[in-house]
């Protein structure tokens, strides 16, 4: 590796550099460069053309207006390969090398410099020189030049000025991020691009500089050699420069139910402006008129127009106007001299009268404002005027609230140009400023879908919601679709989505009325228990058809490990009835048990069996309502005992009660998956003989030995705790299985004791007593005690307690 020891040494106080010649007085351009074009003889082909723009591509940082000098050049390039060269080459020729001879030193700008901004357009290119003013003298930082195409050729000459400052801002973008850029400019730019009816291009580059701190101030005198070139700000006149004239259209109206104008005001592109007014003051027929008269014109100026013909079919107000009537009523003098007042402000106003028949839109408009309903299939801006215009600043345009609102500062900035001292809080404001507009005394926001979005208030806005969300045309929609509802509308704030989706959150109807919750709120938490006859669920399954001897209902019992079933057809299910079957079918046949799960009945939980069971130290506990998962094993059972009879009956249904032992005989001898073995072998450590062995005898019917009979079931015996373990062990592993399948569609939802929920409506049978317009969700009530995870007990608002347990799959929180 070889290093040049020219640049290698260190603290120099100049030198060349990517290369530039870097000194303390700035940058300058490399004489080298300067030569090879000044040795350039004239050109005499294309290539030469070639040769030499692409040798003056490397100093355009130093060459003001670059794109004017060398537009000739690429004019010869564009021939089709053709080579031209005439005087109009030559000249510029000599005055590109006549320039190079006096390039300016160019200057680097410190951290917290002002920078300036001068611009510059002509009919085919615009340009822009940066400079930093120190001590009062103006030093050039960067030269920007751009040759327009020919659509860009065609733009008007303010949205050229427009586009050079963009130009510069995409070249010169680590400049416009890190200092304040101003932009000396004796064409009001700043203004151009914040009139409401500006066009597309103005808009979209108007936000496009919105991130940069740009401030347009008037030009200065410019004090360097250098900025010759930039002394006349443009070389020709734009004709469409001139201001058109609008066209306004105005009508007044008074009935009985009210009174109102309309608008209509047609700029001179031929856009037309609805504007609909309804007064909430008693007007005659000629007050109204000059009401409309007055409105129109201030909504002209608002548009920022110059000349007005004001447009009216009230010949009072016409020739009042024109002093051919006299005025002598005072309201009505006070009316002309507002009206005249007002037209005093334009540069051109003229007042046409027509016949109502050329008036006809705002006439409409005029009749729709005096009218109690307002109801439009077209986009028409409706405005309520509280006071008479004769009655000075009367007129309400937002509601104050006490403390500040999110746009007091956007409203003092685009009012009377003040900016928070705040910096950052500065920036933020200049950048979106080109969004706001201040229109009729009050604050807008542009938009993508629609022209204007009125700016509320949170007072303002939290009343909106109400009334779109619940008063008379509302449905009680979504967060996403109200936020959208109040967008198109016309209406804007910063949290519209959050607010709109907080307050339908919130929203009681909403919630009562919400759909119901499908997925399981907790985790499947299996029940072990190795066993046998240690802990029973109870349930009851009826009423079937009627029975001999009355019977209509089945009490079922089924052990937790075992899976055992044992069933009894009841006429009554009383809470003696209950606990004559537990005397019976379980502790006088398997001896008492640890405990007994019930479902929530009348006959399960009531005092006689609590204190039954108390007697004989029997725990007993609830199922959480409608959550059959908590009483599974009975649930299970119930769903195998019906299926059994459905198909054994057929249209026998009156004899279900005599099958019901065929069933149990066979559910018993039947081998579950979750255990592997079935009940009866669990339960007496070998299989039961059925009926099939009788007819088809198997191996062990045709060996029987009676004399051996005993002692092997004495050794099957021996085995039943090693067949019921590996039974334990396969059960748990089946309702792992179950329970990491359950856990996958669970939504957790907490809830924590204090919080407010809504108890779902089919869990207490109101749904089918009510009917379809019944809400899915009642309450709300408070949780009071977790009794496991994912069980509750509620209390009512009052303080009255519950008896039952709820689980939180038939609960969701209620916000308040």
């Amino acid at each position: 590796m070889k290093l040049n020891p020219k640049k290698c040494v260190f603290g120099v106080k100049s030198g060349k550099f990517l290369g530039f010649l870097v000194s303390e007085r700035g940058i300058d351009a490399n004489p080298e460069k300067i030569e090879a074009i000044l040795n350039l003889p004239q050109p005499k082909s294309v290539k030469d053309i070639q040769k030499l723009t692409g040798r003056m591509a490397a100093l355009t940082r130093f060459i003001s207006k670059s794109g004017d000098k060398v537009t000739p050049f690429f004019n010869t390039l564009k021939q089709n390969g053709k080579f031209k060269w005439g005087e109009e080459e030559s000249k510029a020729f000599e005055v590109v090398k006549d320039h190079l001879k006096r390039l300016p030193t160019i200057a680097r700008p410190e951290e917290g410099d002002r920078l300036q901004l001068y611009i510059s357009a002509s009919p085919k290119t615009v340009a822009a020189v940066l400079i930093v003013e120190t001590e009062k003298v103006q030093q050039p930082v960067y030269f920007v030049s751009h040759i327009l195409n020919g659509a860009e050729q065609r733009y008007p000459l303010i949205e050229k000025l427009a586009y050079a400052v963009l130009i510069a801002a995409r070249k010169l973008r680590p400049y416009f991020d890190a200092h304040t850029i101003e932009v000396l400019t004796n064409y009001p730019l700043e203004k151009a691009v914040h009139k409401m009816d500006t066009s597309g291009r103005l808009l979209k580059w108007a936000i496009e500089l919105s991130e940069y701190d740009l401030e347009f101030k008037p030009r200065t005198t410019i004090k360097a050699q250098a900025l010759s070139d930039f002394i006349v700000e443009a070389s020709y006149e734009d004709e469409r420069l001139e201001p058109g004239t609008w066209e306004v259209f105005v009508d007044g109206s008074s009935a009985q139910t009210g009174s109102g104008a309309g608008i209509v005001m047609k700029s001179p592109e031929g856009d037309l402006f609805e504007y609909a007014i309804k007064f909430e003051f008693p007007a005659s027929n000629n007050e109204a008129e000059y009401e409309a008269a007055i409105a129109g014109i201030q909504l002209s100026q608002s548009a920022d127009a110059k000349r007005v013909t004001l447009i009216i079919d009230s010949q009072s107000v016409v020739n009042q106007f024109s002093g051919e009537y006299e005025t002598k009523e005072p309201t009505m003098r006070k009316y002309l001299e507002k009206l005249k007042q007002a037209a005093a402000q334009l540069e051109k106003f003229e007042i046409k009268l027509v016949p109502r028949a050329d008036n006809s839109m705002a006439d409409t408009l005029a009749k729709l404002a005096s009218s109690k309903a307002v109801d439009l299939k077209r986009s028409v801006m409706i405005e309520v005027l509280k006071r008479r215009s004769t009655e000075g600043k009367g007129k309400e345009i937002m509601v104050i609230a006490d403390g500040k609102e999110w746009y007091d500062d956007m409203w003092a900035y685009k009012a009377t140009a003040i900016l928070p001292e705040n910096p950052e809080e500065a920036k933020k404001i200049k950048k979106d400023g080109p969004w706001y507009i201040i229109y009729m005394g009050r604050l807008y926001k542009r938009s993508f879908s629609l022209p204007l979005l009125r700016c509320l208030s949170a007072y303002e806005s939290e009343k909106l919601i109400e009334e779109i969300h619940e008063g008379s045309c509302g449905n009680h929609v979504g967060g996403k679709t109200l936020s959208l509802l109040c967008q198109r509308q016309g209406y804007y704030w910063p949290t519209m989505l959050e607010d709109a989706q907080k307050y339908v959150k919130k929203c009681e109807k909403c919630q009562l009325f919400s759909l119901v919750i499908k997925m399981p709120a907790n985790d499947l938490t299996p029940i072990l228990n190795p066993i046998p006859f240690a802990q029973w669920e109870m349930d009851i399954i009826g009423p079937f058809t009627t029975a001999s001897g009355g019977r209509k209902f089945l009490i079922v019992a089924v052990d937790y490990f075992t899976k055992w079933i044992e069933a009894e057809p009841v006429a009554t299910i009383t809470a003696n009835q209950v606990r004559k079957f537990i005397w019976k079918n379980i502790i006088t046949r398997f001896g008492l048990p640890t405990a007994i799960v019930f479902d929530h009945g009348t006959q399960f939980h009531c005092a006689p069996i609590q204190a039954f069971l108390g007697m004989y130290m029997v725990k007993f506990a609830y199922a959480s309502v409608c959550h059959p998962q908590s009483n599974g094993q009975a649930e299970a059972a119930n769903k195998q005992i019906l299926n059994a009879l459905k198909k054994k009956l057929d249209e026998y249904k009156g004899k279900w009660a005599d099958i019901v032992p065929e069933v149990l005989w066979g559910n018993r001898t039947t081998i579950k998956e979750a255990t592997g073995e079935s009940p009866f072998k669990l339960c007496f450590g070998s299989e039961a003989v059925i009926p099939a062995e009788v007819a088809l005898p198997t191996f062990r019917i045709q060996h029987y030995v009676e004399e051996n009979n005993d002692i092997l079931l004495r050794h099957q015996l021996d085995f039943l705790p090693e067949i019921r373990l590996k039974a334990s062990i396969r059960s748990a592993a089946y309702k792992n299985r179950m329970s990491r399948a359950y856990n996958k569609r669970v939504r957790h939802r907490p809830l924590e004791v204090g919080d407010l929920v809504l108890r779902g409506t089919a869990a207490t049978c109101k749904a089918h007593t009510d009917g379809k317009l019944t809400a899915n969700w009642e309450g709300p009530y408070q949780i009071w005690e977790e009794i496991v995870p994912g069980a509750y007990r509620l209390m009512q608002m009052d303080g009255t307690t519950l008896k039952n347990s709820w689980n939180a799959d038939t609960l969701r929180k209620f916000y308040v």
